[in-house]
């Protein structure tokens, strides 16, 4: 015959060992990890820089600014054309109220130091793409 102590270790129950163990595994995942960080930053919004304001780019602002600015934000845009650039600061302030800050395309670097963007929409005619960022110091065919 079992006694009430079989179901015991180290003065624990079953259920209780399970429930430490669970505590004390979600303790370790939440503690600098990415699934904390990813967490902690729930209510803050993605932020994005758009390179390359060609019809492109309107198609990107539409469907962020009419679908997703709860959780978005376009923080810089960035060109060689600086009418290009004032026209859709324009379209922006005039769709979500926001000054954009615009760079030209020799201020790329400044825009992600200053912007901080989470994510980059490129929008360039797709032949420039690698010529115009030189993305994480990658080699583009240009360069070998």
């Amino acid at each position: 015959m079992k006694q009430k102590n079989d179901n015991l270790v180290n003065g624990l129950s079953r259920r209780d060992f399970i429930t430490v163990a669970a505590t004390a595994s979600a303790g370790a995942l939440f503690s600098n990890s990415i699934l904390a960080k990813t967490f902690s930053n729930l209510n803050s919004k993605k932020k994005y820089a758009i390179v390359g304001v060609g019809h492109r780019t309107e198609m990107w602002q539409n469907g962020l600014y009419a679908n997703y600015m709860d959780t978005c934000e376009v923080v810089g845009f960035c060109d060689t054309n600086i009418g290009r650039l004032n026209l859709y600061k324009t379209f922006a302030k005039e769709k979500i109220g926001k000054d954009v800050p615009i760079y030209m395309d020799n201020e790329f670097d400044k825009m992600i130091k200053e912007t901080k963007p989470d994510t980059v929409i490129v929008t360039t005619v797709d032949g420039i793409h690698g010529i115009r960022l030189r993305c994480n110091n990658r080699k583009t065919d240009d360069d070998r």
